[in-house]
């Protein structure tokens, strides 16, 4: 293995503990009931500019669903490689569910 591997495989670990880490307040904030509005982002390699995956972590926490898009939405967090988005996640209806009641 030579160092530029070493390095990234360094990081690749330390990447995951910080994966932990971040999830921490994440669930912290859905347990107590509040949106959480997250930033999903590419995670680069520090010693070899690899990629290493995506990073999700808490921007804010809001007690109402109107507060937590607004925040989302205001875009100053957006370039083309981030998402922000909040959780929980609306429910989806399927089409199944959304024509159960028409009669064919």
């Amino acid at each position: 293995m030579n160092a530029h591997q070493t390095a990234y495989t360094a990081s690749r670990y330390e990447a995951e503990l910080q994966a932990i880490q971040d999830a921490e307040p994440i669930a912290a904030a859905l347990n107590a009931g509040r949106f959480a509005v997250i930033c999903r982002a590419p995670h680069y390699c520090p010693r070899t500019d690899a990629a290493l995956g995506y990073r999700r972590h808490l921007l804010a926490s809001f007690t109402t669903r109107e507060e937590a898009d607004h925040f989302a939405s205001a875009g100053a967090h957006h370039d083309d490689e981030t998402e922000i988005f909040v959780l929980p996640a609306l429910p989806t209806v399927t089409a199944e569910e959304y024509f159960t009641d028409l009669d064919f």
